[in-house]
């Protein structure tokens, strides 16, 4: 019968004394990732002496011996890693809002990676010989921004929520409807006009959960006005109705 507690890490630069987001911490070779608050935590584990191992690129390894003592409540061993290349302060926010978001990967390489705290902010160490560096910046919530960061900053990153808007437009010189990000980019032709639509009677309007348009067009000039489905899933599109109806 063996007691078990748990143990928390902290890893923090011992430089500028931010914690250190994506740093492997090994204890008894199990290699998880540190969080934003360059915290893990370590449950189950039995009373007694550890080695904890911390690696990150462009730091210096630190491995420490503690002791987990009994009733532990989940106590904090802070390891203080020194860099071997310098720290670059990363911002990122949303660009439609302006708010800062947390838990985005800022990867320079697949073993420097770093994670943005609940103020949009982390730090990452780019080689103290490279005044710039190309970083991916990911979110499942946001659009992949590829860019870069410099030694002299501000790298203010903002990025762009996933998500597409639709609307009518006479860019072509025809009625078309059109998809684009929501701040405009990627602009694409869903269902191209026929030159036949008029401006006072044309109308597109979505369903209540977003996942179909409804285009009341005159795609036809030897018909009467008709009344497009549109999916958003794939923007696939169909006719559902037409002839001597009234919309």
């Amino acid at each position: 019968w063996f007691w078990k507690e748990s143990l928390a890490v902290q890893v923090i630069d011992a430089g500028n004394g931010k914690p250190i987001s994506e740093a492997t911490v090994k204890i008894n070779g199990v290699p998880p990732k540190t969080d934003a608050k360059g915290r893990i935590e370590f449950v189950g584990l039995p009373v007694g002496d550890h080695q904890i191992t911390v690696e990150k690129k462009y730091y210096e390894t630190q491995t420490i011996k503690v002791t987990l003592p009994w009733f532990a409540n989940g106590k904090t061993f802070d390891v203080r890693l020194k860099a071997t290349g310098r720290s670059v302060p990363v911002a990122v926010a949303d660009r439609i809002t302006g708010k800062p978001i947390e838990g985005v990967l800022v990867s320079v390489t697949s073993d420097n990676q770093a994670r943005t705290d609940a103020a949009g902010k982390t730090n990452i160490i780019l080689p103290a010989d490279k005044t710039e560096m190309a970083v991916k910046i990911t979110n499942d919530k946001y659009l992949q921004l590829d860019t870069k960061l410099t030694q002299n900053g501000p790298n203010k990153i903002e990025l762009v929520p996933v998500g597409s808007m639709y609307f009518l437009s006479k860019k072509s010189g025809k009625i078309d409807v059109v998809k684009t990000n929501l701040d405009g980019s990627d602009r694409k032709i869903v269902l191209a006009g026929t030159g036949t639509e008029t401006d006072y009677s044309t109308n597109l309007l979505a369903s209540t959960d977003w996942k179909y348009l409804a285009l009341k067009s005159k795609r036809n000039a030897d018909k009467p006005e008709s009344l497009t489905l549109i999916s958003t899933a794939d923007d696939s599109h169909s006719i559902i109705d037409e002839g001597k109806a009234d919309f």
